[in-house]
């Protein structure tokens, strides 16, 4: 994934006060993984998933987390959904 995507990443979980936990389940989504394979590659369960989602989104203003990676993506350069 581009170095872009990573550093709008950061600089959104930095305003919006995303956990480091938040920030990678984000991230992870920018680069096209499943609520499943994060939480599979966190070793997290699919409820501390749903959690950060719904941390990300009430932190962020977003109103899903397909929206909030189009704002990245498009704040990364006019870059699209994997």
């Amino acid at each position: 994934m581009d170095d872009r995507v990573e550093l709008v990443v950061r600089a959104c979980a930095s305003a919006s006060r995303l956990s480091s936990a938040e920030g990678d389940v984000l991230l992870r989504a920018c680069q096209g993984e499943t609520r499943e394979d994060i939480a599979i590659a966190r070793g997290s369960s699919p409820q501390t998933i749903h959690k950060h989602v719904t941390n990300i989104l009430r932190r962020t203003g977003d109103l899903s987390l397909h929206a909030a990676v189009e704002r990245v993506l498009r704040e990364a350069g006019g870059m699209s959904i994997p």
